[in-house]
């Protein structure tokens, strides 16, 4: 096996952006479902946490994941808004359900950004909080017009 200390040359990694830029808001769809529910899973209505008001980005984009999960699922997934406060209430709000039929969508500021602003968190991003899939990514910058 080759060695990658400093001055090794290292092959450039392919790029599956294709040279792109990209924020650091990455969304993140963080739920409570386990490997052992996922046969018999949902058997009611689903939940699904947006901490952004209604009308956002964000908000579409769950609204029309739920419309897909709904139709997937076979069971209705309806879209709640908890905005305000960097997503706390929404986190809070997620984990006061206690249940497996309920999800968070959100921005990835809630587990990296959160515990760096505030002295105090109602939640353990670390244990109460765990990524379940990475939704999308938005492109950040502009594009510029060819002519």
């Amino acid at each position: 096996m080759r060695s990658t200390w400093p001055g090794d040359v290292v092959p450039p990694r392919h790029n599956p952006f294709n040279g792109k830029k990209r924020s650091a808001l990455d969304l993140t769809l963080a739920g409570s479902i386990t490997h052992t529910l996922a046969e018999s899973w949902p058997q009611r209505t689903v939940k699904l946490i947006i901490p952004l008001p209604p009308g956002t980005g964000t908000d579409i984009a769950g609204r029309l994941l739920a419309e897909r999960l709904a139709e997937r699922w076979g069971q209705p997934v309806v879209v709640e808004n908890k905005q305000g406060g960097d997503g706390i209430p929404a986190v809070t709000a997620f984990l006061s359900a206690r249940d497996t039929h309920t999800l968070l969508l959100s921005f990835a500021g809630i587990i990296t950004i959160n515990p760096l602003i505030h002295d105090q968190l109602p939640y353990d991003p670390a244990a109460d909080l765990v990524p379940r899939s990475k939704y999308r990514t938005i492109s950040s910058g502009s594009r510029r017009r060819r002519t």
